[in-house]
């Protein structure tokens, strides 16, 4: 399914978002880098694809013409972690797999 990356609200057309269209919930653009399936925080430009100019606004509306809406769980939106509970997380983690 396919999710606001700001909100979590699914998008339930059955065709790409337009430049300009809004999210109904929160008001955040649906043809943004955030709600692609090619952005990747970990590559260059934040893009999988090497063939394109990403905009610097990643949340900002554009018209990249490599843009398709991903499918992503509303839970595993992009917005920024709290450190300290992602360490405390971390820590469990991996205290976990020393335990017997």
């Amino acid at each position: 399914m396919k999710y606001c990356h700001a909100c979590g609200q699914e998008w339930t057309e059955h065709r790409q978002p337009g430049r300009r269209e809004e999210c109904d919930a929160c008001g955040a653009p649906w043809r943004c880098c955030l709600n692609c399936s090619n952005y990747d925080s970990a590559k260059a430009n934040a893009c999988a694809l090497r063939n394109t100019n990403p905009p610097s606004e990643k949340a900002g509306s554009n018209d990249c013409d490599e843009f398709l809406i991903a499918d992503r769980n509303p839970q595993d939106r992009l917005q920024p972690a709290d450190p300290a509970k992602r360490k405390e997380e971390l820590q469990k983690k991996w205290d976990s797999l020393f335990k017997q």
